[in-house]
């Protein structure tokens, strides 16, 4: 007869587990042997197990199921032997990253994000893989603001000043207050 690795056989009240040639003899009723004999062949069963790792943003297949959780998985099968054979999925999941900023300049200046020099206002994107392989992904809402220039002409007499926004000025040129 035969049995998976993982079953038992009871030959004649014994529990048997291991191959083997096993016998078991008795009296008839006329006082002669009889003997029992078995050839007990043992098929191995198989745990076929792996583990893997995915980003959290990603998804695979295992055996036909498209997982996209960390967790134990299994999924078997009848070998030919008529024994099961079981695949274990170890699945692990790692982190992928978003890291987002708001910005805001002013119209006469410039913001080097991650090695850009940027000056218009938009949303802008940079991405690197971790130690892991999964994605970093920086994003940036850059908000530009206007600057204004009011600009006004005056004269005055070589002998008068004049009232620049809180500064008095008695000599000609192009004065500036932000």
């Amino acid at each position: 007869d035969t049995i998976c690795d993982n079953q038992s056989y009871n030959f004649r009240g014994q529990i048997l587990t291991q191959p083997g040639v096993y016998f078991d003899s008795l009296l008839s009723s006329l006082g002669c042997d009889s003997v029992y004999k078995l050839n007990l062949l043992v098929n191995p069963t198989y745990l076929l197990e792996s583990s893997v790792t995915i980003c959290d943003n990603q998804s695979y297949n295992f055996r036909g199921q498209v997982l996209t959780q960390p967790g134990v998985y299994f999924d078997s099968l009848v070998a030919s032997s008529g024994c099961d054979s079981v695949y274990k999925l170890n699945l692990f999941s790692v982190a992928a990253y978003l890291i987002e900023d708001t910005i805001a300049i002013c119209d006469n200046q410039s913001y080097n994000f991650r090695g850009q020099v940027l000056t218009q206002q938009g949303t802008y994107f940079d991405s690197l893989l971790t130690a892991s392989g999964c994605d970093s992904v920086y994003k940036l809402n850059l908000f530009v603001n206007p600057t204004y220039l009011f600009e006004s002409f005056d004269t005055i007499c070589d002998n008068q000043s004049y009232n620049f926004r809180g500064q008095i000025l008695t000599q000609p040129g192009v004065y500036f207050d932000s």
